[in-house]
Formats: C-alpha cells, sequence, structure tokens
C-alpha cells in the first residue's frame, strides 16, 4: 500500500465519480481504477460499489476513508515537521552560559531569537567557562554565552559586546563612595577570584593585571561564577574585580567602583563547535549576527549617592 493509494481513494471517496475524480487528481480515469482495484486487492475487499451510473462506498470503505485521511494527515505533518527542522524552524538547543552574561545582552538576544523563530526550543545551562568549552568539543550543548577571553582552540564565535572590569566591594570600604580608583591602590586586598582549574583566563587576566599594577592578589576566596564573587564581597569577604554590568544585579551591601588602569574591558562570545552545527543553531547564530537593538537603559557602574 502506498500513501498514493490512499490519496486516490479519499478523492474518489469524496467524489464519487471517476472523472471528476479523476480530473481533481490531475490524472487521467484508467490510472485512477487501476490504483484504485490494487487497493482493494491489496486489503482483499471492496471499498466501493459501483456500476454504470453511479459510485458509492462500502462499509469498509466508509470506514477505511477516516483511517486514511488520518495516515494522509500525519504523512502531511511529518514531511512539514521534516522539512522545519532541515530549515532551522523547528528544533531544540542547548545552550551553556556564564552568569554575567544574563547581564550582558544575552536575555535581549535569546528573546529576539524566540520572536524570529518561535518553534526552535532552547535549554539554558550554567556552565562555568572550562566546563563550556569541553561540552562543546563534546557534543553535549550546541552553543554557549562565555566571557573568555579570546576564542578556545578548535572553536568558533561571534565577539560580544566589551565590558569593563570594575572593583567590587563592601558598601562600608573605605572606597566605596570613590568615583574611580587604581588598581595599585587595592595591593594590601584580600581578593575573591576565579579558581584558576575553573576559569584558567579569567583568573590569570586579574592576576597579570595586578602584576602589571606593581603587586600579586592576595586571594583567600575561590568562586566559579561572577556572581558568587559578589555574593562573597555583600557578606564582607573582600573584594572582587568583575564586570561592571553585573552592577544589574542589585545584590545589596555592594559598590562598584570604576578601574583608572587601561587593559581592563572583559570580552566575550557567543561560541559554537564548527563541526556539529545543526540547522536550527545556523538559524541562532544568523540572528546573533544581526545588530543590537538599542537598550532602553544603561547602568552606571558606581551606585553609591
Amino acid at each position: 500500500m502506498e500513501l498514493r493509494h490512499l490519496r486516490y481513494f479519499v478523492v474518489l471517496a469524496e467524489e464519487l465519480h471517476f472523472g471528476h475524480a479523476a480530473a481533481r487528481l490531475s490524472i487521467t480515469q484508467p490510472p485512477l481504477s487501476f490504483n484504485i482495484r490494487k487497493l482493494e486487492e491489496h486489503l482483499g475487499l471492496r471499498l466501493f460499489e459501483r456500476d454504470s451510473r453511479s459510485v458509492s462506498l462500502t462499509p469498509a470503505g466508509q470506514a477505511f476513508l477516516a483511517e486514511a485521511r488520518r495516515v494522509l494527515a500525519q504523512a502531511r505533518h511529518a514531511e512539514e515537521t521534516v522539512r522545519a527542522v532541515a530549515d532551522g524552524q523547528l528544533g531544540s538547543l542547548q545552550i551553556g552560559f556564564t552568569t554575567s552574561m544574563l547581564y550582558r545582552g544575552m536575555p535581549e538576544m535569546l528573546r529576539g531569537f524566540t520572536k524570529r523563530v518561535p518553534n526552535v526550543d532552547f535549554d539554558l545551562i550554567d556552565m562555568p567557562v572550562s566546563e563550556q568549552v569541553e561540552a562543546l568539543k563534546q557534543g553535549r550543548i550546541h552553543a554557549a554565552f562565555s566571557t573568555s577571553l579570546t576564542l578556545p582552540r578548535g572553536l568558533d564565535g561571534l565577539r560580544m559586546a566589551d565590558d569593563a572590569l570594575a572593583c567590587c566591594v563592601h558598601e562600608h570600604h573605605a572606597i566605596a563612595k570613590r568615583q574611580r580608583i587604581k588598581l595599585s591602590a587595592l595591593a594590601n586586598e584580600s581578593f575573591v577570584m576565579f579558581s584558576r582549574d575553573t576559569t584558567a583566563a579569567g583568573h590569570e587576566r586579574v592576576v597579570q593585571m595586578c602584576i602589571a599594577a606593581g603587586f600579586y592578589p592576595q586571594t583567600r576566596y575561590y568562586v566559579r561564577q561572577w556572581l558568587s564573587a559578589v555574593a562573597l564581597v555583600s557578606q564582607g569577604f573582600g573584594i572582587a574585580l568583575v564586570p561592571s554590568s553585573i552592577a544589574q544585579a542589585a545584590m545589596p551591601n555592594v559598590r562598584f567602583v570604576a578601574l583608572d588602569d587601561p587593559s581592563r574591558d572583559l570580552s566575550s562570545y557567543l561560541m559554537w563547535n564548527p563541526e556539529s552545527i545543526s540547522p536550527a543553531l545556523e538559524r541562532l547564530i544568523e540572528h546573533a549576527r544581526r545588530p543590537p537593538a538599542p537598550r532602553r537603559s544603561s547602568t552606571r557602574v558606581r551606585t553609591a549617592e
């Protein structure tokens, strides 16, 4: 039994006239009669009663009509689904992200993507940069919004907006009301920092900045995410150099003071494995290349009055 047989059967059942059914199918009557006869032979029963004057459905034909319509509808749905998947209009994506990307354009980008491609679902997975890189290379995620300083070897990506590093301090810290501060003034402070094993690039960036300012950071507290660093500072544990956009998280008891030093920008990327690009991922990359919409408001680095 072929879908063609079912389609011919349904049209004839609706028209109950071989000439009209053949015209609707854009074929001649002999192929229509032949295919109906082959279908009946396959089923081993008659679907139509016909004579020289009329055509009518048998009881078996009436029962078969509903099932044939259902099968044809499922076939159309299957065809539409596979075409949508192939075109990137339907599917799912596993996307890793670092917490600071929640405040660096990722939510706006994904909301815009959902409006453009509403039938592609995505799961967001919070993970540090080192885990993102391994997950991309192993095919466990499709893409990652990352604060990686550079694109890791073997991965492709689009650079997103840079973000200036700021000094996060407790609101009662001596520099909390300063507009700006030189990094060298923090030489005697206790730092909250990424562990080298978790985010080597972020760890090395802060260390190298401090060395360039004339000191090696005294680190007593290690974290896996930027928000964890801010949370520790809010509880009175040290200071931290974090993206200034983290101020949007409105963590209590902290202030963000701009650094009066060069080379303090932090890069970010949408990254993916070029060997594992799905149609849905192609759509996300295409959307990410579009110019971002203007943001409604900007966040000040320093929040003290």
